[in-house]
C-alpha cells in the first residue's frame, strides 16, 4: 500500500522485495499450480493493472534436521573436524551427490572425509569426496540409494576464518546423476568462531568503593572491524541494471564493554571521552556514541562510526560507578560485534582491585570436626575510621554455628551482638567508642564447626556506620579447613624390649576417616591464585619429649632407616611415582615431616617405619605424652592422630590390628607376657 502523496509514475519500474514462506510440497518451475499473478488497484478497488499466469520458481524438497556439529572452534584452526546431519525428505537414488557449501571464509577440505554412517561406507565402492567450484564447496558422491527416516551423518575437516563471517549459514544440497536437485537446506545455522583481541587492558584510576571512576580500556583488533560511518548516507543509487542497493555493512558495529556485577554504567556512559588523555595510542573514530541499557547497566556498548584498522591500537575512556566489592573472579569482557555477530572478543580481561581491608587473620583454637567450644578470633586493620556506633558483620561458611552469648572484643566497652542466622553475627559499637584509621582490632566468638569443610569456604567482614554507610569489607577470606580425627593410629615397636637409651624400628599405622594422597581429597581452595596448583600431601610426625629421630649421618637431615610400609599386611605402603618422589626429613631432634606425592588409589589405611631412639633415663621421657600424626595438605590439617607411647624395656605383644570398630580398650593397650 502506498502513501497518501506518493504515486509511481507511468511506464516507471518497480521492485517489491519480501519473504515468503515456501512450504512444504516440492513445486517444478513449469506445473499449472507454480502460477503467480499481479494487480494494482486504486483508492477505491478499481483494478487498473493486471499480470496473470507469471511463471513461478523450483521449490525444492527439504533436508530435515540438518545440523552441523563442530569440534573446535577458535580461530585460524585447521583441526576443526566437524560433524555434518541430516534425513531426506524423500528417497535418493544411488549415483548422486551432496554438495556442502561454507560461508565466506571458511573452508572446506575432502582429503579428510569420513563417511562411516554413509550407507556404503564398507563396500568396494565406498563414499567420497572431492573439492568443488572453490575452497568452500566439497562434493561427496553417494554410490549407495538414501532412504527416507534415517539420521545420516558425516565428517569433515573445515578451515576456520580469523573471524566469524557476518552471515554464518551453511548449505547441504542433494543432486541427482543428472545434477538436478533433490533436497537442499541452505539456512543451517554455522558456528561463532571464537577468534580474540589482538591487544585487550583494562585500567583504572580509583580504587575506592562505589566511588564515581574512570576505566582506560586499550584493545586492537586482529581483522579489520568494518563500520560505515552512522552520520553519513549512502552513496548508491539505484539504476536500471542494479535498481536495489546492496545492504551497507557495519551499520551495528559496536565494541562491548562487560564489567562484573555492581559496576554501574551512566546511560550515555557519563563523560567518556574518544581518546585517553595523555595517551600515545590512537583514539576511537568521531562520531561514536556510547550507550548502556537501564536493564543491565554493567554493559557499554560503544557504536563505532569508521572502520578499525587491525594492529593498530586504541584507547579510549569510559565513566563508571565501583562496585562494592570485586567478584572473586575479577574480570571484564570486551566484544566486537559486526551486525550481530561478534566477530572478536576477549571474555576474560583482567580487571583491577577496589580498596579492602588491608589485614584480616581468622584464628581458631581447633579445627576438629563437630567441636561446640570453638573460639574463633577475628583480627582486622582498616584504612578508615570507625566511628561511633559502627557495626561489624561477620559471616562465616555454611555450617558454623555462632554463640552470641560468649564473645569478646578489644573496644573498651563492650559492644551490642546480633545473632541474625546461625553462621552471621553483628557487633554494633558503644557510642562511647571511636577507632582511628589503620589501628588493629579483634573480635572473638564461640563457634561450634561443621562436620565437614564447607564449600565454598570463604568468611566475609563487612564495616558499617551506624547508618548503614559503607566504611571497608572483605570478601572471600579463605577459611581453615575442617580436620577429622584418625579413625585408628598406633605406634608399633618392631623390636621388644625396647630398652631404655637405644633405638628401635618403630611402625607408625594409622586408619583415616576419608581417602587421602589422591587429587579428589585436596583441600578446595577456590581462589584464583590458587586454583591449578599441583597439590601437596604430607606427614608430620610429633614424638613425646625424650624421644630423638636420627639421620642418616651428621651431613644429612633423611630420616634414618625410613621406610614407606610398616610391614603389616593389612596396611598399605605410602605411594611413591618414581624412585625417590617420597622424602623424609628430620625437621626437629623429635618432629619429621614426609612429602608423599599424589596416589591414584583410594586409600584409608597406610603405615610406615622409622628409626626412633629413647632417653637413657626414664625421668626424661614422657610417657604421658602421646605420639601425634598429622596429615596435612597445602599446609591444611586434614587429618589428626594420636598414640600412647610404646611400653620400654617390658616384653609384650604390641596392639597393630585395627578391624573397623572402635576398640573400648586404650589405644596404648598392650598384653604382658
Amino acid at each position: 500500500r502506498l502513501l497518501a502523496g506518493q504515486g509511481v509514475p507511468e511506464e516507471a519500474g518497480v521492485q517489491l522485495d519480501f519473504e515468503i514462506s515456501a512450504g512444504n510440497v516440492p513445486l517444478a518451475a513449469d506445473t499449472e499450480e507454480n502460477r503467480w499473478s499481479i494487480e494494482t488497484v486504486d483508492g477505491v478497488g478499481t483494478i487498473m493493472d493486471r499480470a496473470l499466469d507469471i511463471p513461478g520458481f523450483t521449490i525444492y524438497a527439504s533436508l530435515k534436521n540438518a545440523e552441523l556439529i563442530p569440534q573446535d572452534v577458535s580461530a585460524m584452526s585447521y583441526a576443526n573436524h566437524a560433524e555434518f546431519r541430516f534425513e531426506v525428505s524423500s528417497g535418493v537414488d544411488g549415483g548422486s551427490s551432496i554438495v556442502v557449501g561454507a560461508p565466506s571464509g571458511f573452508a572446506l577440505y575432502p582429503l579428510t572425509f569420513r563417511g562411516a554412517e554413509l550407507p556404503g561406507a564398507n563396500d568396494e565402492v565406498a563414499p567420497s569426496a572431492r573439492q568443488g567450484a572453490s575452497s568452500a564447496e566439497a562434493i561427496i558422491s553417494l554410490p549407495v540409494a538414501l532412504v527416507t527416516s534415517v539420521l545420516y551423518s558425516f565428517r569433515l575437516t573445515i578451515g576456520n576464518p580469523p573471524v566469524s563471517p557476518p552471515t554464518n549459514e551453511w548449505s547441504l544440497e542433494i543432486r541427482s546423476p543428472s545434477n538436478e536437485t533433490l533436497g537442499i537446506d541452505t539456512r543451517i545455522p554455522g558456528f561463532l568462531v571464537q577468534s580474540e583481541f589482538n591487544t585487550s587492558i583494562i585500567e583504572a584510576q580509583l580504587d575506592e568503593p562505589l566511588a564515581e571512576n574512570y576505566v582506560h580500556i586499550t584493545l586492537a583488533v586482529s581483522q579489520r572491524l568494518l563500520a560505515d560511518s552512522i552520520l553519513e548516507r549512502s552513496t548508491c543509487v539505484p539504476t536500471v541494471e542494479e535498481p536495489v542497493c546492496p545492504p551497507r555493512q557495519g551499520l551495528a558495529t559496536f565494541i562491548v564493554v562487560g564489567a562484573p556485577e555492581g559496576f554501574i554504567f551512566q546511560p550515555t556512559c557519563g563523560y567518556w571521552v574518544l581518546s585517553r588523555v595523555g595517551s600515545r595510542y590512537h583514539g576511537l573514530p568521531p562520531g561514536s556514541l556510547c550507550r548502556a541499557e537501564p536493564a543491565v547497566p554493567n554493559v557499554a556498548r560503544v557504536q563505532v562510526s569508521l572502520s578499525l584498522e587491525p594492529l593498530r591500537i586504541y584507547e579510549f575512556t569510559l565513566q563508571v560507578r565501583n562496585a562494592m566489592s570485586v567478584p572473586l573472579d575479577n574480570v571484564w569482557e570486551l566484544s566486537a560485534v559486526q551486525d550481530g555477530v561478534i566477530r572478536e572478543r576477549n571474555p576474560r580481561v583482567q580487571g583491577f582491585p577496589l580498596r579492602e581491608l588491608g589485614f584480616v587473620r581468622v584464628q581458631p583454637s581447633t579445627t576438629l570436626a563437630g567441636v561446640v567450644d570453638n573460639t574463633v578470633t577475628v583480627q582486622m586493620r582498616s584504612q578508615r575510621p570507625l566511628t561511633r556506633g559502627a557495626n561489624i558483620l561477620v559471616v562465616a561458611p555454611l555450617g558454623f554455628v555462632f554463640d552470641p552469648d560468649s564473645t569478646s572484643t578489644s573496644f573498651p566497652n563492650p559492644p551490642k551482638v546480633q545473632l541474625q542466622e546461625d553462621s552471621t553475627i553483628r557487633f554494633r559499637m558503644s557510642q562511647q567508642d571511636f577507632l582511628a584509621p589503620n589501628t588493629y582490632l579483634y573480635v572473638s566468638m564461640r563457634v561450634r564447626n561443621p562436620d565437614m569443610t564447607p564449600l565454598p569456604n570463604f568468611w566475609y567482614f563487612y564495616l558499617q556506620s551506624q547508618y548503614m554507610e559503607h566504611i571497608d569489607l572483605r570478601k572471600y577470606f579463605n577459611g581453615f579447613a575442617i580436620t577429622h580425627k584418625m579413625l585408628y593410629c598406633q605406634v608399633y615397636p618392631n623390636i621388644v624390649p625396647w630398652n631404655l637409651g637405644t633405638w628401635n624400628d618403630v611402625s607408625l599405622l594409622f586408619v583415616t576417616k576419608y581417602p587421602i594422597f589422591t587429587v579428589e581429597a585436596v583441600y578446595q581452595d577456590l581462589l584464583p591464585a590458587s586454583v591449578g596448583k599441583t597439590p601437596t600431601w604430607m606427614l608430620s610426625l610429633v614424638a613425646p619429649s625424650g624421644f630423638t629421630f636420627p639421620t642418616e649421618n651428621k651431613y644429612s637431615d633423611r630420616c634414618s632407616a625410613f621406610q614407606r610400609w610398616g610391614g603389616k599386611d593389612s596396611y598399605e605402603q605410602l605411594p611413591e611415582l618414581s624412585l625417590g618422589s617420597i622424602k623424609c626429613t628430620v625437621m626437629t631432634a623429635r618432629s619429621v615431616a614426609i612429602e608423599v606425592p599424589i596416589s591414584l588409589i583410594n586409600e584409608t589405611r597406610y603405615s610406615f617405619r622409622i628409626n626412633a631412639t629413647a632417653a637413657a633415663k626414664r625421668e626424661d621421657i614422657a610417657l604421658q605424652e602421646p605420639w601425634r600424626l598429622t596429615v596435612l595438605e597445602s599446609s591444611q590439617i586434614l587429618h589428626l592422630g594420636e598414640s600412647a607411647s610404646p611400653l620400654l624395656g617390658q616384653y609384650y605383644e604390641a596392639e597393630w590390628f585395627y578391624a573397623g570398630a572402635p576398640s573400648s580398650s586404650p589405644s596404648a593397650s598392650a598384653r604382658l607376657l
